[in-house]
């Protein structure tokens, strides 16, 4: 089937909304994640199937309309793509197409800093995210192939393991007994068969003289008396050139000729056009896929680095041997050793990978812009309160690891006198009992939610005091934010929550702010209260990448209040 998506201008003149095609550009579809969009598939044969879906997530039914007359299947206009970044797969009955989403609600320069932000301070959490949509395939409708994230970590646990097994290998390598004859300085008791057929091929080391004639010491061959200086003896040494150990030498090689293959692959990927990403255009796929290149070309060239002092230190450790670069079977000598087994083990896992034979080969889908933006904002408040509280007698521990990050931050106060303990907490669970904090479910809940689940609390335990504040972030323009979103969350998280344990029954948090990438009508922060003496104080206030300034201001505000500061 075929596939024409369609948008709304606005125009100064009526008719005040003008219908337009997408029209593909260098064979890719390129929508705004924001915008609404009509999506009409074209079929030749009646499929039995009318769903649509954007990836694996189905259109609603009454936005699905069948014109039999026009052999068409329409999805009305919509937002199908928000919260998209990269390529996502529209799918009607047997027809998949693939479209690119640019981001419009941050800048490229932006996105830029967001995402390397988020790479220094959780690398394996965002590239979980980018590999979410990760497909291959094949066919004019599929996207390029996936540079999998997965590779360059393979290539680290490569290199880590290596790197953990080394002392064993220097210790513990695999080696026979190999009879040689050493020469060496001459003593009565080294002398034997082998050593005397030596001697004889090496007369120049008997020093003659007639003075040793009546040297005990001494030998005599013909008329000739003579002191031997050093004879060759038998021993028996260990020699390391096993095919093990050439393996092992060899799996170095193949690494590095893997990464020479990466690194043009992305040198590859540097030389085609690429759009600018300044402070005026969209975050587009093609910008952040840069951003991407640029941290995996780095992340390569230290992982060359690394490779070549751990093959450095192998070939110490076996001198003598060759390396022997191909894949290898399994010996006994490999099962009977536990670092050789391990080694192998990964040096196989390697070896399965590919890295395609596509001209193209980055391909990502971020379906959670949103939540990248939660991840950003959660680590910019922790670094806030790191610099805030650097100068001063306090103790910053993080802990609820997850497995992929540590979800609470505490500062705890150490000054005599002054105990108190903040914890700033990434989507604790509230419900009608204490749970990861004393804030719990209270008056008319929505039924259909028992569990509430905001982006970040920030809880102060001083004395017997609790204080709280809660912030939710949305990737969303503010004028939504301010005209919508916060009447329902102010219900949400400030009507039906209550302390527990609180002196007051209805004790509430102080603070509910709404985090969003943009100003409501070019003010940084706007609040719901007439003033600002009293609490509970709510409102929104502008996050962004390289504009931290007003959600620091509004920070410093709550821990001044709570004296704290």
């Amino acid at each position: 089937m075929k596939l024409r998506i369609f948008t709304l201008k606005r125009s100064p003149t009526p008719p005040h909304e003008v219908r337009k095609e997408i029209v593909p550009s260098g064979g890719e579809m390129v929508v705004l994640e924001h915008f609404f969009y009509e999506l009409d598939f074209y079929y030749e044969n009646r499929p039995t199937d009318f769903s649509i879906y954007i990836d694996d997530q189905q259109i609603e039914d009454d936005l699905i309309e069948h014109i039999p007359e026009k052999k068409c299947i329409k999805a009305h206009y919509f937002q199908y793509f928000s919260n998209n970044l990269g390529f996502i797969q529209i799918t009607c009955g047997d027809a998949a197409h693939y479209v690119r989403v640019d981001a419009s609600k941050i800048t490229g320069s932006e996105a830029e800093y967001l995402l390397s932000y988020l790479y220094d301070k959780n690398k394996p959490l965002l590239m979980k995210f980018l590999s979410e949509g990760e497909n291959e395939g094949s066919g004019s409708s599929d996207p390029p192939a996936a540079f999998s994230q997965e590779i360059l970590n393979r290539l680290h646990s490569f290199v880590d393991v290596m790197e953990a097994l080394y002392p064993e290998f220097d210790f513990h390598p695999v080696a026979f007994e190999e009879e040689v004859l050493t020469v060496r300085p001459y003593e009565p008791h080294h002398i034997d068969s082998q050593g005397i057929d030596w001697l004889l091929n090496n007369l120049d080391e008997i020093i003659f003289d007639p003075a040793f004639r009546d040297d005990p010491n001494a030998v005599q061959i013909g008329h000739k008396y003579g002191i031997i200086d050093r004879i060759a003896t038998k021993e028996y040494t260990k020699n390391l050139r096993t095919y093990e150990n050439e393996l092992i030498l060899g799996s170095f090689d193949f690494v590095n000729e893997f990464i020479n293959q990466m690194e043009t692959i992305l040198q590859e990927q540097f030389q085609k056009p690429n759009e600018v990403d300044n402070e005026n255009v969209y975050a587009s796929f093609e910008a952040i896929k840069v951003i991407l290149l640029r941290r995996a070309y780095d992340e390569i060239d230290l992982l060359r680095k690394k490779l070549t002092n751990l093959k450095y230190k192998y070939q110490r450790s076996f001198p003598g041997v060759l390396a022997r670069n191909e894949s290898g079977v399994v010996t006994p000598e490999f099962r009977k050793n536990k670092h050789y087994w391990k080694a192998f083990s990964e040096i196989q896992q390697l070896r399965s990978v590919s890295l395609g034979d596509s001209e193209d080969n980055f391909f990502f889908n971020i379906n959670f812009l949103d939540k990248l933006y939660e991840l950003f904002n959660f680590y910019q408040i922790i670094d806030l309160l790191k610099e805030y509280y650097a100068d001063k007698n306090c103790e910053f521990v993080e802990q609820k690891n997850d497995g992929l990050m540590n979800r609470c931050f505490s500062v705890i106060s150490k000054e005599v006198g002054n105990e108190w303990m903040l914890n700033f907490i990434f989507n604790p669970r509230i419900t009608t009992y204490p749970q990861e904090t004393n804030l719990v479910l209270h008056g008319k809940v929505d039924k259909r939610s028992k569990v509430y689940t905001p982006d970040y609390v920030l809880e102060l335990s001083k004395g017997r005091d609790i204080r709280y504040a809660i912030m939710d972030a949305k990737y969303k323009n503010a004028k939504t934010v301010v005209e919508n979103d916060i009447k329902e969350l102010a219900f949400k998280y400030y009507t039906c929550l209550r302390i527990s344990g609180a002196r007051a029954e209805i004790q509430k948090p102080d603070y509910l702010w709404l985090l969003c990438p943009d100003a409501y009508h070019g003010r940084p922060r706007w609040v719901l209260n007439y003033q600002e003496n009293f609490l509970p104080i709510i409102g929104a206030v502008i996050s962004k990448p390289d504009e931290e300034g007003p959600l620091r201001r509004e920070m410093i505000r709550i821990l001044q209040r709570w004296q704290i500061s």
